[in-house]
C-alpha cells in the first residue's frame, strides 16, 4: 500500500502542466527537486502513507529555469493534477465570499502585499512565490476556500501584490481510477513566477497553523508569525478534515 501510494504522488507531481503565451520560450524547469517537488506530511512534518489518512498539509511546488527576463516565459495556465482518490472537502471550512477576496488587506502588522480580506476561517493553506517583484523577493499568501462561479464545484484563491490567481478542481478519470485536477486559467501577467509552492493544509482548524492564519502570517518570513490567529472553539468550529489520503 505505501508502494502505491508514493506512485500516486509522484504521478500527481508529474503530470503538472504548464503553458506559456503564444510567441515565448518555451517553459525550462531547474534540475530535481528545485524543479519538481511533492510530499504530502502527516504529524510531527514526517510523510503521510496511510491508507485514509487525513494528512497535515500537502505541498506542491514547481522551479523555472531563469533566463534574460528573470525565467525563461511568464505562466498563463497552470495544473496540478492530485493523486488518484485523494478527497478535497470543500464543506469542512467557511467560504470568502468574492466581494472580500477582491478587498486589499489592511493588516495591523505590516504593509500587506495581499489583495484580500477573507476571514481566518476560511484559510485552508499558503502560497510561498518568488517573482520578479521587489528584484526577486519571496513572499507568502493565504490560500483560501472561495465562494466557487456557477457550475464549479468550489475555488481556491490567493491574491499576491492584489493580483488573484485561483485553482477549480476538475474530477478527472482515467483507467477506471477518479482524481482531482486543481486548474488555473490566465493567470496574472503583472509579475514573472520563479517558482511557486501550494501549501494546503488537510486539517485547517489545527492549532499549529494559526502563526500563519489570516494577518498572523508573516509575508516575507512565514515560519515567524506575528501572533496565533485562532479560529476560535472548536464547538463553533467542528473538527473537519479538508483532505483524505486515497
Amino acid at each position: 500500500m505505501r508502494g502505491r501510494l508514493a506512485y500516486l504522488i509522484c504521478l500527481g507531481l508529474l503530470c503538472l502542466g504548464l503553458a506559456a503565451p503564444t510567441g515565448a520560450a518555451a517553459f525550462g524547469f531547474l534540475p530535481g527537486s528545485e524543479g519538481f517537488s511533492a510530499q504530502v506530511l502527516g504529524e510531527g512534518g514526517v510523510d503521510e502513507t496511510e491508507a485514509g489518512a487525513h494528512p497535515t498539509s500537502l505541498s506542491l511546488s514547481a522551479g523555472f529555469k531563469a533566463g534574460p527576463n528573470f525565467t525563461e516565459a511568464d505562466i498563463r495556465d497552470l495544473s496540478f493534477e492530485l493523486p488518484p482518490g485523494l478527497i478535497e472537502n470543500p464543506s469542512a471550512v467557511a467560504v470568502c465570499s468574492q466581494a472580500a477576496f477582491h478587498t486589499p488587506r489592511n493588516s495591523p502588522f505590516e504593509e500587506s502585499r495581499s489583495g484580500e480580506s477573507c476571514p481566518d476561517r476560511s484559510q485552508v493553506g499558503v502560497a510561498t512565490l518568488t517573482t520578479s517583484q521587489g528584484g526577486g523577493e519571496t513572499r507568502s499568501f493565504g490560500i483560501f476556500n472561495l465562494q466557487p462561479p456557477p457550475g464549479a464545484p468550489s475555488e481556491l484563491g490567493l491574491s499576491p501584490y492584489g493580483a488573484p490567481i485561483t485553482f477549480i478542481p476538475a474530477v478527472r478519470q482515467a483507467d477506471g481510477e477518479y482524481g482531482l485536477t486543481l486548474e488555473s486559467k490566465e493567470i496574472t501577467q503583472l509579475f514573472n513566477t520563479k517558482r511557486l509552492t501550494l501549501t494546503i493544509w488537510g486539517t485547517p482548524w489545527l492549532v499549529s497553523h494559526d502563526a500563519q492564519r489570516g494577518n498572523c502570517l508573516k509575508e516575507s518570513e512565514p515560519a515567524f508569525g506575528w501572533a496565533k490567529c485562532s479560529i476560535g472553539p472548536p464547538k463553533a468550529n467542528p473538527a473537519t478534515a479538508y483532505l483524505t489520503m486515497p
